[in-house]
């Protein structure tokens, strides 16, 4: 990472988001770059937690003002009449016969494991079908001016909230096991994961993640979640973090006393689902998943072992059945 780099991120999160933030995301820059090269050596690894955590605050409370106004209005809502769906939800934006093989692997998990329920995949041409977006949010995403990535989160929010069913992004790889009865919470999502390489980027990477993430039909956690992220693109040009949802997330579950019901309710579960991806290359005899783990995040382009003793293969078959 350049000097001159740094210092353009640093003028723009400056205009848009403060002083404070931009120093913090600049010396988080600075340090994670300086650390990778480092093989994370331990003080310098000690510096860059304590000014991610800096940062992680910074931009909590920044959002945390700026939702005020919705806070308020989904503390007094009644979260009444939800309903239980079985739709199975997946995007791939160019087509799944388009996508890569990772992709595909992990959609014929996903048809083997759900095949009795509705699975809807998602893409370019048939997305606007199956959604309530504003037009202008649409407009803007197709301009290019809201990411794909932020683009998702705000599909998955909406489509949850108004027909409920399973989210599962394109590339959760679905273990051929009994999978926890999801349906019976008001909402379900991967929580409680065990450390892994990026827990240091994102907030609340261990407490909630989007990729595997359930609902009853008009659970207003999701039109909240939905809500948060239109208003942000709206009134923002830029993006002050990329799981911008990690944080409306944290800051629902902390304000709004049904959110953290909700999530208090939710079983440790896939506590491995991401720390699994560093174990694939590896002979399958020597690993031993999780009990509460049913599903691993795959990397759309990652290039994995095809030795026919490693993991991976061993599940691409079992998944391939």
């Amino acid at each position: 990472m350049g000097f001159i780099s740094v210092l353009n991120d640093y003028k723009i999160d400056k205009k848009n988001f403060g002083y404070k933030i931009a120093k913090s995301k600049s010396i988080c820059r600075i340090l994670f770059s300086l650390d990778s090269k480092l093989s994370w050596n331990l003080p310098l690894k000690k510096i860059w937690l304590r000014e991610f955590k800096k940062k992680e605050v910074l931009i909590y409370e920044f959002l945390e003002k700026k939702n005020e106004h919705l806070i308020k209005k989904y503390e007094e809502k009644e979260f009444l009449n939800t309903e239980p769906s079985d739709i199975i939800w997946i995007c791939w934006f160019q087509g799944i016969e388009n996508a890569p093989e990772n992709v595909k692997f992990s959609y014929s998990s996903i048809q083997k494991q759900f095949s009795n329920q509705t699975i809807i995949i998602l893409d370019d041409t048939n997305i606007e079908s199956y959604l309530n977006i504003p037009k202008d949010i649409f407009e803007m995403w197709r301009k290019g001016k809201i990411s794909n990535q932020l683009f998702s989160d705000i599909v998955r929010t909406d489509l949850l909230f108004n027909h409920g069913g399973l989210w599962l992004d394109a590339t959760c790889f679905i273990f051929d096991k009994p999978l926890i009865n999801y349906k019976n919470y008001e909402s379900f999502y991967a929580t409680d994961l065990v450390e892994f390489p990026s827990d240091y980027n994102y907030i609340d990477i261990d407490k909630f993640e989007a990729y595997f993430v359930y609902s009853k039909k008009n659970n207003q956690l999701f039109k909240y979640l939905n809500e948060s992220l239109i208003e942000y693109c709206r009134n923002s040009e830029e993006l002050v973090e990329y799981l911008l949802i990690n944080y409306f997330a944290k800051i629902g579950r902390k304000r709004i006393e049904e959110f953290s019901k909700q999530h208090s309710r939710i079983p440790k579960n896939n506590s491995e689902c991401e720390i699994i991806r560093r174990k694939l290359n590896r002979n399958f005899s020597e690993i031993e998943i999780a009990k509460d783990t049913f599903f691993v995040k795959l990397n759309a382009n990652e290039v994995y072992s095809t030795k026919h003793d490693c993991l991976f293969e061993h599940l691409k078959k079992k998944g391939m059945k």
